[in-house]
């Protein structure tokens, strides 16, 4: 189950991060 809910946030983190980056630049 864990594995299965880190499989299903990474993408999201990932998605955040690039969406702050691209908000700095």
């Amino acid at each position: 189950m864990q594995s299965s809910q880190f499989h299903l946030l990474a993408p999201l983190h990932n998605f955040i991060w690039i969406y702050q980056v691209v908000l700095i630049i």
